[in-house]
Order: structure tokens, then sequence, then C-alpha cells
């Protein structure tokens, strides 16, 4: 419930701090008071638009701070994080000159969140708003709401339905997302085979083509290279004037050496060594230069070999290994893309059968709870003086929806012998109040709804009519907590507690102010409100009120 709310600077506000307590609270005062002021700052920490124009005249800013208590735990979805409440919430708003900051418990939040939390605390209802309850599109909810929260068994239902119908939906749209791009999907599949294996039958070894270009540049130049090879081997290894004849010669001279010196000579070795190093490097040479033959026709293989391998390059890029593997990649996810069109078909037949189960389920419920809420809301219509009122929440089959298989609409008759039809095109300014009133008098027994506040809903009533609204107000107040703003003694009697509303003038400007005032303490209260000044005659009459 509001425990309290505390308003700064808020058009002619200067600073309210308002206790509010359980049970029914009146606000009543002179018209033009500022009783709807207050009803409008709730509105706006809650999250309706605010602009800079509600900022009192000569104030920088505007603060209004609202708290709830004893809600119990409540858990409010953000995205995919669950935020759990428990005890008390503190809502403030701080209007700016061009912004506005959120804050719960301290913590900065944006509008809709706010707007989310509020939904689950607080109904508001005005003579000038657009009623949901009016709006065939939300009666569904409201009924779902209603069962739901007597039901665990339904809600449990409820919830398995709206997220087996989201994911059939999901699945339906990826089927027609695949199947429409399969013919497409067939096309690339036959034409990157067709590169695939023009790649493979190439066979390409992966040094292959450097092997090739070694071997072409070898071929192209056999005789350069028989020449200089033949020519090396004959400067080592030819005639007299070769190097191995003058190392021959070295030889000598230094066998004349060992003989006369028979010291280990270092020099010795390494000449022998050197020298055998030569004449093996002469054989190899002689060797490499008779193995090198002209071979026309291998010439002309490897260039075509090459040719081929460049055709390829052009057309794929000069990795061919690497646009093989990109392309069996490609292959490979439009090959599987066709066994998940098989996998998602299997499912869709899967979460068509459930959601049409639950469907089912959610229709039989829906059906058996709208008699009996229809029956409890025309009980409420005959308390509060519409004696003739035929109310019908009606459940009709329609095609598979987020909410099922079921079209529900509120149906209403304000009068004998005339037809149901749609609620909002069936009654009266004076007469929609009070069908609101039974509406939510029922629908308030479901959820964690705590605080309901009614604009003027005496507005067009009087008399025995007055009684019975205020009557069902009280009654409604022994479960939900109701601040009501009325012009009415007799609904105001029944409060707890009234909260007269009074503007004062002075050289400054218009002040608003509040004051609280138990039952106990309210007749001339009542008289004052109803005759407009106290007299011996509205203070018997709001006594009586008191009394009765």
């Amino acid at each position: 419930m509001i425990s309290s709310i505390f308003i700064k600077n808020f058009i002619l506000i200067d600073e309210l701090n308002i206790v509010f307590d359980s049970g029914f609270n009146a606000i009543c005062g002179e018209t033009g008071a500022g009783k709807s002021i207050i009803l409008r700052a709730i509105a706006t920490v809650l999250g309706e638009k605010a602009t800079k124009d509600v900022i009192k005249f000569g104030a920088d800013k505007s603060l209004i701070e609202i708290t709830f208590s004893a809600i119990g735990k409540l858990e409010v979805e953000e995205g995919e994080e669950i935020e759990v409440y428990e005890d008390e919430i503190v809502i403030s708003r701080e209007i700016l000159q061009s912004s506005s900051k959120f804050r719960v418990n301290g913590v900065l939040v944006n509008a809709d969140y706010v707007k989310n939390l509020a939904q689950k605390l607080i109904d508001i209802h005005s003579q000038h708003q657009t009623y949901a309850f009016l709006q065939k599109k939300y009666h569904i909810n409201f009924l779902d709401e209603y069962i739901a929260g007597n039901s665990a068994e339904y809600k449990a239902k409820l919830e398995d339905f709206s997220a087996s119908f989201a994911e059939y939906k999901k699945v339906v749209e990826k089927i027609a997302s695949i199947e429409s791009e399969n013919a497409e999907n067939i096309r690339k599949i036959e034409f990157l085979k067709f590169e695939i294996d023009e790649i493979e039958r190439l066979a390409l070894g992966e040094s292959e083509e450097e092997e090739l270009n070694s071997e072409l540049e070898v071929l192209s130049n056999i005789q350069t290279l028989k020449e200089a090879s033949y020519g090396a081997y004959y400067a080592l290894n030819g005639e007299d004037n070769s190097i191995i004849s003058a190392l021959y010669k070295i030889e000598d001279l230094i066998s004349q050496i060992t003989s006369k010196d028979k010291s280990e000579l270092e020099f010795v070795d390494n000449f022998y060594s050197g020298r055998e190093y030569l004449k093996t490097c002469a054989d190899e040479l002689s060797y490499y230069s008779e193995s090198l033959k002209d071979d026309p026709q291998r010439l002309d293989e490897i260039n075509e070999r090459l040719s081929e391998i460049e055709k390829l390059k052009r057309k794929y890029g000069n990795n061919l290994f690497e646009a093989l593997e990109n392309f069996k990649g490609e292959l490979e996810t439009l090959e599987g893309a066709t066994f998940e069109l098989s996998e998602l078909q299997t499912r869709e037949t899967f979460l068509k059968d459930k959601t049409q189960e639950l469907s089912q389920y959610l229709t039989d419920k829906r059906t058996l709870w709208a008699e009996n809420l229809s029956e409890q809301i025309v009980e409420n219509l005959r308390n509060l003086e519409l004696l003739h009122a035929q109310f019908k929440i009606s459940v009709s089959p329609c095609a598979m929806n987020k909410n099922g298989i079921d079209d529900v609409e509120f149906l209403m008759s304000a009068n004998a012998n005339v037809p149901l039809s749609p609620i909002q095109k069936t009654a009266s300014g004076g007469e929609l109040s009070r069908i609101m009133l039974a509406i939510k008098t029922v629908f308030s027994g479901a959820g964690n709804l705590q605080t309901m506040i009614f604009d003027e809903i005496d507005t067009g009533i009087s008399g025995k009519t007055s009684q019975a609204v205020a009557a069902t107000i009280e009654k409604l107040s022994d479960s939900v907590q109701i601040l009501a703003i009325t012009h009415q003694p007799i609904i105001a009697s029944r409060a707890g507690n009234i909260y007269w509303v009074e503007k004062t003038q002075n050289e400054t400007g218009a002040r608003v102010s509040v004051v609280k005032t138990p039952k106990e303490n309210s007749e001339k209260l009542l008289a004052q409100l109803a005759s407009g000044i106290v007299t011996q005659t509205s203070i018997d009459f709001a006594k009586d009120l008191l009394n009765n």
C-alpha cells in the first residue's frame, strides 16, 4: 500500500508529506483546492509524462517520492533478470528543467521500469483516462490474471503455453526463411560442388608447383648448365693444367717434407682431406654434367601442368588449398541447413500439438471462470443500483495467437431487454464509474495489486446510488487500500481518514495544504462538504452519516 507521498515544488505545492493508512482514505476539498494535483503527482512519480511546466514557479526542480510498504515479496522482470523487492519500495522522481531522474530504492532506473513496477502495485481510475477495462485487447489479460491469481496450475499452464507459442512462432518463421532460400541454396550447393571437384581433380601436391618451377628452370637452361658444370669439372680434373694435377705435384713436395720431418704436421692431413674433397667434387660435377639431358617432352608436360595450376589460381585465388577449404566449409553450412530444416519441421509438429493441447486447457478454464466472474460482476452491479444491468465475459473461438484460441470480450447491457454489446459502447458517464467499480471489485481479488485510486467516482450519481457506491468502496477497502477523491459526504463518511485539501492565496502566490482527519473527528469536514458551511443542520447530517 501507499504509506506516504512527499511532494516538493510541484505545480502549486511548496512541500507536502502525506501519510496514508490502509483501508479507505477519502481526499476531499473545495473545487479547485488542489486534489487533482496530488493525484497528478502520484501519476507523475509512477511514470506519466511530465515537462518542466510542473516545476513550481521560482523553483529550479521538482521532487516527488512515494513509499509503498507491506508489499510482501514482489518480483519485477528486467530483461533476463528478475529484481526482487520485499516489505518496502521507495520510488522517486526528480524533474529538472531539461530532464527527469527516476530512482527505486535509491537506484537510478528508466521510466518503463517504473511503469512496469507500478502496474503491480496500484490501479488508478479516472474519469478522464482511457480505461484499460474498456479496451477489448486487454480483456483476455484481465481474465488470465484473475484465474492465474487463484490457480497455480492455470498460471503454470499459461506460462508454458506462452513460452511454447513464442518458440513455435520462431520455428515457423525459421522454416519459412530456410524454404524461401532453398532454391537459391540448391543452386549454390551445385556450384560449390563443381568448384570443389575442379580443384580436387587438379590433384595438386602441397609443394608440387614449387618443384615444377624448379624443374622448369633446369630444363630451360640445359645447355648453360652442361657447359658450366663441365667447365668446372675440367678446371678441377682436366689435363695437366688442372687443379688436381697441381695438387699431385704439391703432394710430392709434401712427401719430401714428411720424409725428413717425422713430427705430426697438421697441414699434411688438411691437405690430403682437401685433395680428396676436390676429387669427389670433380666426380660429382662430371656425373651431374652427364646427367643433364634435353627432354622437350618433359618440358612441355611441365609447362602444361603449370598452365593448369595458373588457370585455377586466376579463377579461385593464389592459394588453391585455402579456397578448397572455404568451399567445403560453405558447402557443409548449406547442406547443414537442409538437416536443420528436417529437425525444425519435427520441432514444429511437436510445438503445434503442444500449443493446441494447452490452448484447449486454457479455453476450458477461461469459459468456466468467465461464467463465474460474470455472475459476480452482475451481483455487484445490482448492489450499485444498476438493477437491470447484464454483464458477460464472452469467450469465443478465434485463430491461434499468443493468447491461445480464445477471443475474450466484456459485454454489457445497462437496461432491460437491450442486447449485450461491447462495454465501451454501452454505458453513460455516471454508469461507467459504477461499472468500473463493479468490475474492479471482482478483479481486485487477483494478483499483488494493493492500492486503488478513484478520481471523482461519484460523478453523475446521488442519493441511494451514492450509498451503494460508498458501501462497495468500503467493502473493497477490506482487501485493498483505497484513495478516493470525492465531493460527496455520503462516500467520504465511509472513509477511515479524510484528507482535507485546501488552497490559500497570499502575496507570494497560491499554496496547497493537506490536513489528515480520522473518521471519528470528521463531523465538521463532512458538514462543510455537504453544505459549504458548517451549520447545526449540516452537523446533524454529518452525525447521521457517521452513525449509519
